[in-house]
């Protein structure tokens, strides 16, 4: 089931190694940010302030994310920054006064990106599509400069859980069928582009089980069983994160497990079929 509710705090967890991990402890707490669902934060460092952003969806009273509009109060990105990756963190832009950008008129999963030479972007699926936006250069809200990927005319299906990153000279975003804490995963759809505002092609999709189609929602064979939720690099190596939603023993979804795969790639850029490995 989806859970919305207005007790969600943001914890954070180190690691040197990927096999022990240690407990930071709440990030940001209920008291520090205004009332409503805090859903998929996301942490970058902006190297022009030189503080880490966290930017988080902020639903309205109602936890309610389809009761966006004004007469419930509406839905809110909101943002928070801090000199260390374990804190202390101050939100910045809350509620009424939470970030504005050009992408937000239809709230939907997001992640955060930051280019090598400092640009930072934002990249939103309001489940039909994927837009794409420059943020100022202090991370807090958007240029109003976009692009637009049209998703489910390119799939069929619509789709969640957005991801954007780097590699080689090629942008990458992925997105996934609707997952909205199943127990089944997600399909993983490949865009690629030689510039972070496109134009972008569409390459597959490299997490659907091979044999089986795409299918929002449904009880569809994905390879990971997980719903991605970042790609980043470790010692040359992109490695793909993903949710393994109602995973826990106790049913408890933020006792839920993570689920790392090291990317493959072609030397064309393309991004070979993820593969299911009970240890990496």
């Amino acid at each position: 089931p989806c859970i919305y509710a207005a007790n969600h705090t943001v914890v954070a967890y180190s690691t040197t190694d990927f096999k022990r991990w240690t407990d930071r402890g709440v990030m940001l707490g209920v008291g520090t940010r205004a009332q409503g669902t805090l859903f998929r934060p996301h942490v970058v460092y902006n190297p022009h302030s030189d503080l880490y952003t966290m930017w988080f969806e902020n639903f309205n009273l109602t936890g309610d994310p389809a009761g966006c509009g004004p007469a419930t109060g509406g839905c809110h990105y909101s943002v928070a920054t801090s000199p260390h990756p374990a804190g202390p963190w101050t939100t910045v832009r809350d509620a009424t006064h939470g970030a504005k950008f050009k992408c937000s008129t239809a709230e939907g999963d997001f992640d955060l990106f930051v280019d090598a030479n400092g640009v930072g972007y934002i990249v939103v699926t309001p489940y039909t599509e994927l837009c794409i936006e420059r943020l100022t250069d202090d991370f807090t809200d958007g240029t109003g400069e976009t692009y637009t990927i049209p998703g489910q005319n390119l799939t069929g299906v619509a789709g969640e859980a957005p991801v954007m990153f780097h590699r080689r000279g090629l942008y990458y975003v992925l997105w996934g069928s609707g997952c909205c804490a199943c127990s089944v995963g997600a399909s993983v759809f490949v865009h690629v582009a030689l510039s972070p505002l496109g134009p972008y092609r569409y390459l597959g999709d490299v997490g659907t089980a091979p044999g089986h189609k795409a299918c929002n929602p449904c009880d569809g064979d994905f390879v990971t069983k997980a719903q991605q939720s970042a790609v980043f690099e470790v010692g040359g190596e992109m490695v793909w994160v993903g949710n393994q939603w109602q995973s826990a023993a106790d049913g408890q979804l933020n006792h839920g497990l993570l689920y790392f795969s090291p990317m493959s790639f072609g030397s064309d850029g393309s991004i070979a079929h993820l593969v299911w490995q009970d240890a990496v």
